[in-house]
């Protein structure tokens, strides 16, 4: 089974005020390396290929990257307008099966990376990884008949579960037909969640993993403390 794993590492991240003025997100220091180095050494038990989207301050990336990784075989894709996840997702087109997409600011446990790729692996389909937090309105939201997802619903007043979207996937090649069906935001970006419920209104199957163990959402300073 083909699987194809990427990183979205394009957009600056606002919400880290100063500290992304002159630097890209995936390379602000957490627990003493950077964010993305994190992620590559996880999914390097897996792959010597990756595939990272890059925007904002892309020669910082693709330079730490190569520099730090030389055993890894990586393809830099540029977004050049940041018009958000789905339009990041499908400049990963090709013919492959199956691919594994996850956010630059998103850091989980190895044991959990494990389950969810071993997860697809014994039963390839569509997967996300997800949490149960006790106030969901924030995130999007699934509704769930056990581990299978009926609906997603992002941000909603009255949330149908506490179970929620941590943007790490594992995706059938049919998502870029739904994305490119997927209708803009009043921003102007086209979100993979969007896409996603597309394909669920269509009756293709998505399951969810949730996680076992602590997981770090690197969005603002503070969660960088």
């Amino acid at each position: 089974m083909n699987l194809i794993f990427s990183i979205l590492a394009a957009g600056r991240g606002t919400r880290m005020g100063d500290l992304t003025e002159t630097t890209n997100k995936t390379l602000l220091i957490y627990k003493n390396k950077p964010i993305i180095s994190h992620i590559v050494e996880s999914l390097s038990k897996y792959t010597n290929k990756i595939k990272i989207i890059v925007g904002y301050k892309k020669t910082q990336v693709i330079e730490h990257l190569i520099l730090n990784f030389p055993d890894i075989e990586f393809e830099f894709i540029e977004q050049e307008n940041i018009r958000g996840t789905g339009d990041a997702i499908s400049l990963l087109e090709n013919d492959t099966d199956y691919q594994f997409i996850t956010m630059g600011d998103m850091i989980f446990h190895q044991k959990d990376l494990d389950n969810f790729i071993e997860n697809f692996l014994k039963n390839p389909e569509n997967y996300i990884m997800s949490q149960k937090i006790t106030n969901p309105k924030k995130y999007g939201v699934f509704e769930l008949e056990g581990d299978r997802i009926i609906s997603l619903e992002e941000k909603p007043k009255f949330p149908k579960s506490n179970s929620v979207n941590l943007g790490c996937y594992i995706l059938n090649k049919s998502i870029f037909r739904y994305i490119k069906n997927t209708n803009p935001r009043s921003n102007g970006e086209i979100y993979i969640t969007d896409s996603i419920k597309l394909s669920l209104d269509k009756g293709n199957m998505f399951q969810i993993y949730t996680l076992k163990h602590d997981f770090s959402d690197l969005t603002k300073k503070e969660d960088l403390e």
